[in-house]
């Protein structure tokens, strides 16, 4: 009597299982894509206060613009991160150089890109 019984409660496990295993793939993928969402708003506040910065180069958009990196940095690959310390020595450096930083800048929106897109 009871073995009649067996067939819908494991079809009914493996239901449940299933629904588990994607609710759970779901769970991640979301994860992921509002990761990549936060991370493509620091990128894009990065390089907003970087032309802040190229244009009216004074204290408060300095500081505005090493506060976006921080942010950036703590999501962003090691490779972007390499070039964030790079960006942060060049602006802050007594002997600024507007040509040197575009070329990070210029590398940094090649790393975002990568980052974005992986």
């Amino acid at each position: 009597m009871w073995i009649e019984f067996i067939g819908p409660i494991v079809t009914s496990v493996i239901a449940l299982l299933g629904v588990f295993v994607g609710s759970k793939l779901t769970e991640k993928a979301t994860s992921k894509q509002n990761k990549k969402r936060i991370l493509a708003d620091y990128y894009a506040e990065v390089l907003s206060s970087y032309s802040n910065f190229a244009m009216y180069r004074n204290t408060e958009n300095l500081m505005l613009l090493i506060t976006a990196i921080e942010k950036c940095r703590l999501l962003c690959s090691k490779k972007s991160n390499d070039i964030f310390v790079r960006l942060e020595y060049a602006i802050t450096d007594k002997d600024f150089k507007s040509d040197q930083c575009g070329h990070i800048i210029g590398e940094l929106r090649i790393s975002a890109k990568d980052d974005l897109c992986k």
